[in-house]
This record gives C-alpha cells, sequence and structure tokens, in this order.
C-alpha cells in the first residue's frame, strides 16, 4: 500500500468532526453561519498523531507494508497570508519529517519512497509549464525506481 502525504493544509468541519482537503464553497461558508467551518495548517505532532493512529489501523493485517511518499504537487493558494512559495515549502517539510518519524515509529512495516525528492531534484525544468505537474519523463523515472525498489521483476513503465 501507498500513502501519499499532500498538504498540511486544511479546513475542519466543527458539526462532523472531519477534516476536508479543499475550501467549502463559498456558498457553503456563508450558510453556515461562520461557525462550523475553520481553517487549520496542522503541525508535526497533530500530523504524526493522526497518522500514527490511521498507520495502526492499517497495519492490523500482519501482511501489510506501507510506502509513504510525500507529493511533489506544490500548493496554488494559501491561507495562512504567508507567501505561496514559503507556504508550501514549510507544508512539505513538516510532511517530509512526519514521514521520517511513522519510518522509525512502524521500523520495517513502514519505508519512505522519495518521489518528492526525485521530482524537485530536477528544479523547474522536471515540471510541465504550469510550475505544478511533473513532466511526463520525470513521472516515468520515479514509478521505474519505485518499481525496481521494490518489485524487481517488473518491466519499465511504458513510454
Amino acid at each position: 500500500m501507498t500513502i501519499t502525504l499532500g498538504l498540511t493544509e486544511c479546513w475542519y468541519d466543527n458539526e462532523t468532526r472531519t477534516f476536508l482537503n479543499r475550501m467549502p464553497p463559498a456558498a457553503v461558508l456563508r450558510g453556515s453561519g461562520g461557525g462550523r467551518y475553520r481553517f487549520r495548517n496542522l503541525e508535526f505532532g497533530e500530523c504524526v498523531r493522526q497518522l500514527e493512529s490511521a498507520m495502526q489501523a492499517v497495519l492490523s493485517d500482519d501482511d501489510r507494508h506501507i510506502i509513504l511518499t510525500v507529493s511533489p504537487v506544490p500548493l496554488q493558494t494559501t491561507f495562512t497570508g504567508q507567501d505561496c512559495v514559503t507556504a508550501n515549502m514549510r507544508s512539505k517539510a513538516v510532511l517530509r519529517a512526519v514521514a521520517d518519524r511513522l519510518c522509525t515509529v512502524f521500523a520495517g512495516r513502514v519505508d519512505y519512497f522519495p518521489s518528492y525528492e526525485i521530482a524537485m531534484s530536477g528544479g523547474l525544468q522536471a515540471f510541465c509549464d504550469d510550475n505544478v505537474h511533473a513532466r511526463v519523463p520525470v513521472v516515468k523515472r520515479i514509478v521505474d525506481h519505485l518499481f525496481a525498489t521494490y518489485l524487481p521483476v517488473a518491466e519499465s513503465v511504458a513510454e
């Protein structure tokens, strides 16, 4: 099983006690009276606690193994008031540290695969003109490396 950590920015629904991965539509926010939803930028400790709980549930089956990654897809907007590039780097740094912690806590059951680092090491030329999506050859290189690491008998990804 592969789990990709994306962003620390989220919205929280106080009524249902659930996290959302995007801002509720403006009409929903207006109709909620202003108290139902709130923006959250999760900290390291909260991310570790939430993910440790999820990992314990997933790993209750003795045969399971988790591969963690951090998504190279950047924030395109932020609600922190920071510059978006700064907010993105904070988010990715927190998630990378969280992944490292989880690999230590669940040693032998959870591995970190460096898809984020592979994509980012290519600089801007690794991304399409939108500076959001990785170029196809970069994605191919990442997937080929993943397969070679975890499925050594697998063929290279078709061009």
